[in-house]
């Protein structure tokens, strides 16, 4: 993607939009609604992709972009959370929001965010429409943030709604099971709309079923993706008998492709097979699995929750037949025994570490808890030294893995000396 403007000394504003994070998650959409009336309600201004789900969301939301910018649209892409840059969570045809812009927001509803209490999210959604409509987008393809029902997002009326698949994370706010969970994504279900669907979990896809069936809303489910292989840290796959290549490894990234063009499929059916092909070919989405030096096998992925660490591990696996090595950071709060399932004997080492001021769990707490559910670990608390430690360990047919969350980008990117370049063309 293109990097934003440095003209104007955002810091200061950013600081007070972060500042908002003060205020907590708050689900529901009466504050988002408010604040959107005093921006003039932006989001009827275009149309609209909306996509919830646990897992996949920013990749298929980022695919479905692509796919669109190449068929000649002008193509608005909000998802989040971000990796170095607040910039990147809002953008046009690949182009990051400008400062400039983002301190025009500020500068002109200021006031009404602090009287109507805005939280983080539900302002950066509202200055995300907002620039949306004053660039004259086309549509924008929209992620949830959290959940679906009550997300700040879901005041929109799209086009196509799209559930990614389901699984257990933010359990807390959610519920506790998938069924719980799958209804509460189910929620950006419109009436009359379509909504397209990737599911293997039967319960989950039973919920969105029937959630759609009440709302009169065609229901599609994406079809099999078959002969995928990965070469040269690309992914190829043939879906209804079309071949495809992606820029991202792992079946679960052709799954996510697949519906993409599902999705586009339905929104324009006369969108053609070269725009398609040529859209999820040089589509981009940082930290997904990707491999971050050229002299070494070292890779870093954002998954931080049971699905999307375990669909990581079997990529790897068909990758490298020798187990990784590990280094391994958590957000506290996150459900450490379900995800020590999915990675249980899976590594040859692991290394566990941590950044103060992120919320990340302690080194030694992380340890800990690993060692509870039956999983040994070494404990290295400096985050560049535990770097380090991986990459001595891997040898020549051996690869490392630096997962578990967005927060530790900016520290990987900047060790490795690695370009925060592309995405969207």
């Amino acid at each position: 993607m293109s990097q934003p403007s440095r003209s104007t000394d955002i810091q200061p504003i950013l600081d007070r939009l972060f500042g908002l994070s003060r205020l907590g998650i708050k689900l529901g959409l009466d504050h988002t609604i408010k604040l959107l009336e005093c921006c003039g309600n932006p989001h009827k201004y275009f149309r609209s992709i909306h996509i919830a789900g646990t897992n996949g969301k920013g990749s298929t939301a980022t695919f479905i972009a692509s796919i669109l910018q190449e068929a000649g649209y002008k193509v608005g892409l909000y998802t989040s959370p971000h990796l170095i840059s607040f910039n990147e969570r809002i953008s046009i045809n690949g182009r990051l929001i400008p400062n400039q812009d983002i301190a025009s927001f500020f500068l002109k509803f200021d006031t009404e965010i602090a009287k109507i209490k805005s939280t983080f999210y539900e302002t950066t959604t509202a200055l995300a429409f907002w620039y949306f409509k004053n660039n004259n987008v086309d549509v924008a393809v929209v992620e949830t943030g959290l959940g679906g029902r009550l997300d700040s997002t879901n005041v929109l009326l799209p086009d196509v709604s799209v559930i990614t698949p389901i699984g257990l994370d933010h359990c807390d706010r959610l519920g506790e099971t998938i069924s719980q969970i799958a209804r509460e994504k189910a929620g950006i279900i419109k009436k009359n709309t379509p909504v397209l669907v990737s599911q293997k979990n039967e319960t989950a896809l039973s919920v969105i079923q029937e959630e759609a069936e009440k709302h009169s809303a065609p229901f599609i489910l994406r079809g099999k993706v078959l002969e995928h292989c990965i070469e040269n840290e690309r992914s190829y796959f043939l879906y209804k008998e079309e071949k495809y290549n992606i820029s991202l490894n792992g079946l679960h990234q052709c799954e996510n492709a697949a519906l993409a063009i599902e999705t586009v499929r339905s929104f324009d059916t006369g969108i053609n097979k070269h725009s398609i092909r040529n859209g999820i070919q040089q589509a981009g989405w940082k930290g997904r699995l990707e491999k971050i030096s050229d002299k070494f096998n070292i890779y870093y992925d954002v998954a931080h929750n049971p699905q999307s660490i375990g669909v990581t591990l079997q990529t790897i696996a068909s990758l490298y037949r020798m187990r990784p090595i590990g280094v391994m950071v958590l957000k506290d709060g996150k459900n450490i025994s379900h995800i020590s399932k999915k990675i249980k004997s899976r590594f040859k080492s692991l290394i566990v570490t941590s950044i103060s001021g992120l919320g990340l769990y302690p080194s030694n707490v992380l340890k800990e808890a690993l060692l509870k559910n039956g999983i040994m670990s070494n404990e290295i608390p400096h985050f560049e030294t535990a770097m380090k430690k991986g990459q001595s360990l891997i040898g020549a047919n051996r690869c490392l893995l630096i997962f578990g969350s967005h927060y530790i980008a900016d520290k990987v990117y900047n060790e490795y000396d690695f370009s925060f370049g592309n995405g969207l063309k």
